[in-house]
């Protein structure tokens, strides 16, 4: 089972399951904790982090938080919002043409996550510049290539499944309703933002998915909460963020329609905005 990973893919540690299966093997085969990788490269860059990983106990992974909540808290410390300022300062260029990591921009990165821990973990909830400039910066200065997005429908679907989890997105839905069709900044309400936030905190994974193929509807409400919520323009090449299609679930068949989104954990155009909000 992979190692839980952060936002710089270093590993947390291992999940309960990992360590549980552990103990059940050796327990069938004891000689394998005194096993000799020899000249396996594979098998030697895998023992250590295991070995560390089993000792250290099992891990569960931080709950997901979004990074305007980070940013609020680290905005009402001034060092840290100093910090952070100096970090979106010396990795602009990385989060918005994904240029390549400087030293300069990987010191204050550094810096940065030592002074917000959370800075790791954050959502974007739904920011789909945010969720770019995310993306480039992992990909530039940690070297990490995002992973296929899943399509909205496998995403929600099992969410339908679950009272609750099917509750929020039918709040999300209906609040956010009017701006999924007009694109309008007045359209784009508190309650549609609490919701698209409740969602994505509630399913994570919610932010990678992408609409169907041939999807127009889909394509439309993404194009339009992302222009009515973040001013973002997605005429532009750009990530997608989450949304419904046209196709409303019902109560027999409760199978939401599909949304768009993009790999999000880490908000750092939003840092931009609730920096300077909260420090000046």
């Amino acid at each position: 089972e992979p190692l839980f990973r952060s936002f710089t893919g270093q590993p947390y540690g291992c999940s309960l399951g990992c360590v549980s299966s552990y103990n059940a093997y050796i327990k069938n085969d004891p000689a394998s904790v005194n096993c000799s990788c020899g000249k396996d490269s594979s098998c030697i860059a895998a023992q250590g982090p295991v070995t560390k990983c089993i000792m250290s106990g099992p891990v569960t992974p931080p709950p997901p938080q979004t990074c305007a909540d980070a940013i609020m808290g680290c905005g009402n410390n001034a060092t840290c919002g100093s910090i952070v300022l100096s970090y979106l300062s010396a990795c602009n260029k990385v989060f918005y043409s994904g240029a390549a990591c400087t030293n300069d921009c990987k010191n204050r990165l550094d810096e940065a996550i030592d002074a917000l821990p959370a800075l790791k973990e954050c959502i974007c909830a739904g920011n789909a510049t945010c969720i770019e400039a995310q993306t480039n910066i992992q990909k530039a200065c940690f070297g990490l290539t995002p992973a296929p997005r899943p399509t909205c429908d496998s995403i929600t679907l099992p969410c339908s499944q679950k009272p609750q989890c099917y509750s929020i997105l039918q709040d999300y839905i209906n609040s956010c309703d009017r701006v999924f069709r007009s694109g309008n900044v007045n359209d784009c309400t508190q309650s549609c933002l609490d919701n698209l936030k409740s969602l994505t905190l509630m399913m994570p994974t919610y932010e990678k998915c992408t609409c169907s193929q041939g999807d127009a509807t889909c394509s439309m409400y993404q194009k339009n909460i992302q222009k009515g919520c973040f001013g973002v323009d997605m005429t532009m090449p750009s990530p997608t963020t989450a949304r419904p299609t046209s196709q409303r679930p019902t109560p027999q068949r409760s199978t939401p329609s599909s949304k768009a989104a993009k790999v999000t954990a880490v908000a750092l155009v939003s840092f931009f905005v609730a920096v300077f909000c909260f420090l000046f």
